[in-house]
């Protein structure tokens, strides 16, 4: 019996002894490694997530200006947007969230332009145009904030930009087209980055070009077709199209409604049979929204409604929907009774 107590006292003594140094270093080998690998898949989750949010951003920046043409009404494609309720490309990314010295949505009637015009067009600000989610900020992924840097800084970015990298082509108020970048996690603009330092998307990557928000021709044409003929022939009748587009970046306008008035005058003839057509151009180009268009009486100074000499002065503008989507010439039915 003792020999047994003696040999579970053996036993016992054999099992409190501790890990060896070698087994102690290969553990903490073997912890490091683990923390390492873990601190590489945290810090590579939040750069995917980062640029994610970033790509995820920039493209609702493109739609807060030209609107979802994925989107349709009635198997149209919806017109919302920025560029279709002021009629020009935003001058910054703040005129997207904030109002600013921007006109409000608002009617404005066409006699405001020319008094004998009946009808009105709406237009300006009803944004925001982007769900900050309750900040002024729409920054990118990385959430970059390069106005604190000086000015003099190559990497500088202007706070109304919210850290993005903004460039405008054109002349204010008529930029053409818009590229927004996000300089990367580096917060650095340079085209040689690579990873997640690269800037994105690509130096020369236009957000919105102008072909997307624009009837770029340098005149836009318009076919008229008349429902009928009138009773005696009408001369220098013209074509003058209405349309909203704020200026007010450079030069105040009454009501920021623009007119074009056809060059080329309309001749009517009594004999010219029904559904005549006559094609006119007015000068371009035209944003996409809406449009009020009238066949004009110059010599009397009136709308014509079938007889310049003795108009009622009632008939109303045609109203048109120019999208992104929409193909000149633009065609009128102008209806007199």
């Amino acid at each position: 019996m003792p020999q047994i107590k003696a040999n579970n006292i053996k036993y016992q003594h054999k099992r409190q002894q501790g890990f060896t140094l070698l087994e102690l270093l290969m553990v903490i080998a073997l912890l490091g490694v683990v923390s390492i690998a873990t601190m590489t898949v945290i810090i590579d989750t939040k750069d995917i997530e980062s640029l994610d949010a970033t790509e995820k951003r920039w493209d609702e920046i493109r739609k807060a200006i030209i609107g979802d043409t994925s989107l349709s009404l009635n198997n149209s494609p919806m017109l919302s947007g920025y560029v279709a309720d002021m009629g020009r490309l935003p001058a910054n990314l703040n005129e997207l969230v904030e109002i600013g010295g921007q006109p409000a949505w608002n009617p404005i009637l066409l006699s405001s332009v020319t008094p004998e015009v009946n009808g009105e067009l709406s237009g300006g600000w009803r944004g925001p145009y982007v769900y900050t989610a309750g900040s002024k900020f729409f920054r990118d992924g990385w959430g970059n904030d390069n106005d604190t840097l000086p000015i003099t800084d190559p990497d500088y970015l202007p706070p109304e930009n919210y850290g993005w990298n903004v460039t405008l082509s054109g002349v204010a108020p008529d930029f053409t087209d818009i590229a927004v970048q996000s300089l990367g996690a580096n917060k650095k603009l340079n085209p040689a980055d690579a990873d997640y330092d690269e800037d994105f998307p690509a130096v020369g990557t236009l957000l919105v070009n102008v072909n997307q928000w624009q009837l770029t021709n340098p005149t836009v044409p318009f076919n008229i077709v008349f429902n009928k003929s009138p009773a005696v022939d009408q001369n220098g009748l013209e074509l003058r199209v209405y349309f909203f587009e704020d200026d007010a970046v450079v030069n105040l306008d009454k009501d920021s409604i623009q007119e074009e008035i056809s060059a080329t005058p309309i001749n009517l003839l009594a004999s010219g049979g029904l559904l005549h057509t006559e094609s006119r151009s007015i000068t371009g180009p035209l944003p996409m929204g809406k449009i009020a268009v009238v066949v004009w009486c110059a010599t009397q100074n009136k709308v014509y409604d079938g007889n310049c000499a003795d108009s009622t002065n009632i008939q109303q503008p045609y109203y048109y929907t120019l999208l992104p989507s929409t193909v000149p010439p633009i065609t009128i039915p102008w209806n007199i009774p």
